[in-house]
């Protein structure tokens, strides 16, 4: 009901998309969201290839799908997710930078083929850490990345630098360093409903 009461006091404000209103797992409530709201809706981050956004798409309950580039399986599982999306109208907005920039610059590539491709998030300037893993940064021009014409992605990864930052604080395995309530609300709701009272 929150998401609902939420999304009805967006609606004069014409926003650009409601993201994840509810937990996107959570396909029915999202439909209710959808239902109820005139908005459009966008989900897809925390899903790991084409079957988890299958039923996200062929019930239209998103009109925006947002698969992460570091966690939706590879840039295959991304161009599928992409052509299914399109048959059904769908727009592409990946969710991206947090798992780093050498994920971005492989969004950016494959948006730039793909026709249903809205939007792509960024995240300028997020850590002084970006600016020392790779070389060859995004060219950004009014807004617009710009497509690297090198070879590859356009970036080298810098290993020495990579070595210094070592991940520790990923969205599918949460420690004291990623501390956010609804991860960690979830981890542990996970492990009550475990059948292994060991986890």
């Amino acid at each position: 009901r929150d998401a609902i009461s939420v999304g009805k006091r967006l609606e004069p404000f014409s926003i650009l998309f409601y993201e994840d209103p509810v937990a996107p797992e959570n396909v029915e409530s999202l439909a209710r969201v959808a239902d109820a709201v005139d908005i459009p809706i966008a989900a897809g981050e925390r899903h790991a290839n084409i079957y988890g956004v299958r039923e996200l798409i062929e019930r239209e309950v998103i009109d925006v799908v947002q698969p992460d580039t570091g966690r939706a399986g590879g840039l295959m599982q991304m161009k599928k997710m992409a052509a299914l999306a399109e048959s059904h109208y769908i727009t592409m907005a990946p969710h991206d930078g947090s798992l780093g920039p050498v994920a971005e610059m492989a969004a950016v590539h494959l948006m730039a083929t793909l026709p249903n491709f809205l939007i792509l998030e960024h995240l300028e300037d997020d850590v002084p850490q970006r600016l020392e893993v790779m070389t060859g940064q995004p060219d950004i021009v009014d807004s617009h990345i710009i497509v690297p014409d090198t070879p590859g992605l356009g970036v080298d990864i810098v290993e020495e630098a990579i070595a210094r930052y070592p991940s520790t604080g990923n969205i599918s395995n949460p420690d004291a360093t990623y501390d956010y309530q609804y991860v960690a609300t979830r981890m542990g709701r996970s492990r009550w409903l475990s059948t292994d009272k060991n986890d």
